[in-house]
């Protein structure tokens, strides 16, 4: 299995809280992506503002970024394959 955390994802993967490659990105009210796990941990703490402005969000709704998750899910298995082959040997 391919490690959560990586070095070498795009930057755009991770969500910016945990640096965690996203598993189930979403959408929040800031317009910012994050892991849904990430971001209901920040608002379980009693948060109601931005983690990454600061900014009192509208509202706490979260949608699911459909696209993002497909886009890092086909990266993961490239990985996978790439990982596969070079551990294959010659």
């Amino acid at each position: 299995a391919l490690h959560t955390r990586s070095t070498t994802a795009p930057k755009d993967y991770l969500d910016p809280i945990s640096f965690e490659l996203m598993t189930n990105p979403v959408v929040c009210a800031d317009g910012n992506t994050y892991d849904r796990a990430t971001i209901e941990a920040w608002f379980n703490l009693g948060n109601a503002t931005s983690p990454l402005t600061g900014m009192e969000l509208e509202h706490t709704h979260l949608i699911p970024n459909i696209i993002m998750k497909k886009v890092i899910s086909a990266w993961r298995e490239e990985e996978e394959r790439r990982i596969r082959g070079e551990s294959a040997g010659p």
